[in-house]
């Protein structure tokens, strides 16, 4: 069969178009090193769409598969329009509910909205590239106006706007933003929450605390079959207690675990059969075991040699199967050949327990 019949086949030419969905391309090393882009990928699959209609489709449904933001899904509507922002003066909001922008210096301050009305055909395509959406990497971008969420929410009935997302890569900059909750729905299975903030809160939970509680809260309502949940710069216990509500949960990772009610709190969630955590900031070490983790299987942790000899003498792990340990880098040099051995021996002996 000649190469030009084989791809008037639609699984064939599907197949080969496939070795450049960005979607196959995400988690992969050539990715993180620069070998490969999603810009090129993306020129690939949009060249491979001009070049018939019998391309066309295929090419442009997998070049919909991994989006960076609603940016693209924009451009298809003729009222929305490019605007300067204009500095509103000092409004009184506390300085932890405020999104950080950080545009170049020089550079005109200039946002994202919608300027009128979208017709019906504006919308129809709209449905349908949103449709295609399965991987959203959104890295914070302020070009877009949280009015343009809520403008969108609202023409959608409030359903998600992108109705078969089941990856979402999310960073969110201010506690009060909402923009996520017009996003996810029920077809989501893995989350990516970064809270970037300049401040670290232990201690009495704050307004903050709450807020993000609040967001998560609505998340876990939105999209409640989410299986891997990785969560960075969430930390206090009364905003991580929101986990809880993602009954399916089957993998969480947590940047840092700093507290044992937090602690005490996950080890009770029975779906876990996979965590990740970072303990070497844990404050007051205690002589209370950590009961539960009664499903885990596979533990990643990070800590120092004072916090991981305590978590392995708190927990009885009677499932684990798979144990992976990070030193952190600051402290490697000064590592205790004693400290590491006493270490090894009890991990040796929580795994031979657990068999």
């Amino acid at each position: 069969m000649s190469a030009q019949r084989a791809l008037r086949i639609q699984e064939i030419l599907c197949m080969v178009l496939g070795q450049f969905s960005p979607e196959k391309w995400l988690d992969t090393d050539e990715l993180r090193c620069g070998k490969i882009t999603l810009h090129e990928l993306r020129r690939n699959l949009a060249n491979f769409a001009r070049v018939s209609r019998f391309f066309s489709g295929p090419a442009l449904a997998i070049l919909w598969t991994v989006i960076d933001d609603l940016d693209p899904l924009l451009r298809l509507f003729a009222c929305c329009q490019t605007v300067q922002v204009e500095d509103d003066g000092p409004d009184g909001e506390a300085e932890e509910s405020k999104a950080t922008y950080d545009y170049s210096a020089g550079e005109p301050k200039t946002i994202s909205v919608l300027g009128g009305n979208i017709t019906a055909a504006e919308w129809e395509h709209f449905q349908y590239y949103a449709g295609l959406v399965r991987t959203c990497v959104h890295d914070y971008d302020p070009m877009i106006d949280p009015s343009v969420y809520l403008q969108l929410s609202l023409r959608n009935k409030y359903k998600p706007l992108l109705p078969n997302l089941r990856y979402l890569r999310w960073q969110q900059r201010s506690c009060t933003s909402t923009e996520l909750l017009h996003i996810v729905g029920p077809s989501l299975r893995r989350l990516d929450f970064n809270f970037v903030s300049s401040s670290w809160n232990v201690g009495r939970a704050r307004r903050r605390e709450y807020a993000l509680k609040a967001l998560l809260d609505n998340a876990c309502n939105r999209a409640p079959n989410i299986e891997e949940l990785y969560l960075d710069g969430v930390h206090h216990p009364d905003t991580l207690a929101a986990v809880q509500g993602w009954k399916q949960l089957r993998h969480l990772s947590d940047d840092s675990v700093v507290e044992y009610s937090a602690l005490e709190l996950l080890s009770g969630m029975e779906s876990l059969t996979s965590l990740c955590i970072d303990i070497e900031r844990f404050r007051g070490l205690t002589e209370v075991a950590c009961a539960g983790f009664k499903n885990l299987e596979t533990l990643s942790i990070h800590g120092d040699s004072q916090s991981l000899e305590w978590f392995i003498g708190a927990t009885h792990l009677s499932r684990l199967r798979h144990l992976t340990v990070f030193f952190d880098e600051d402290y490697g040099d000064n590592l205790d050949p004693i400290d590491v051995s006493t270490c090894r021996h009890q991990l040796e002996d929580t795994l031979t327990s657990g068999r």
